[in-house]
């Protein structure tokens, strides 16, 4: 089992993605709902590939779900996480 780290704890990285102002809003709207909003970041990760096309699976995380070698990167008020192994698939996506 890896060794979790609350996210205050690992430096956010430089973002390899971007979020429109649109997205990000509607997001953190979602997010907000959440009783624990406060402490939730969104995980983007490559669920698979079809018709040569990455599909993305996206879930609201907690801090216990944050791995050490996950990929942080914050845009405004949210933390944005990326599983290592799903990094070179996600740059450069909007």
């Amino acid at each position: 089992m890896a060794e979790l780290v609350a996210p205050e704890e690992t430096a956010m990285a430089d973002p390899v993605l971007s979020i429109t102002d649109t997205a990000l809003a509607r997001i953190l709207d979602l997010i907000s709902d959440e009783p624990d909003g406060d402490e939730l970041s969104l995980e983007i990760r490559v669920a698979g590939v079809r018709d040569g096309q990455f599909n993305y699976e996206l879930a609201m995380i907690g801090p216990q779900d944050i791995s050490p070698a996950d990929h942080r990167e914050a845009h405004g008020l949210l933390t944005v996480v990326i599983p290592a192994e799903s990094v070179e698939n996600v740059t450069g996506a909007t």
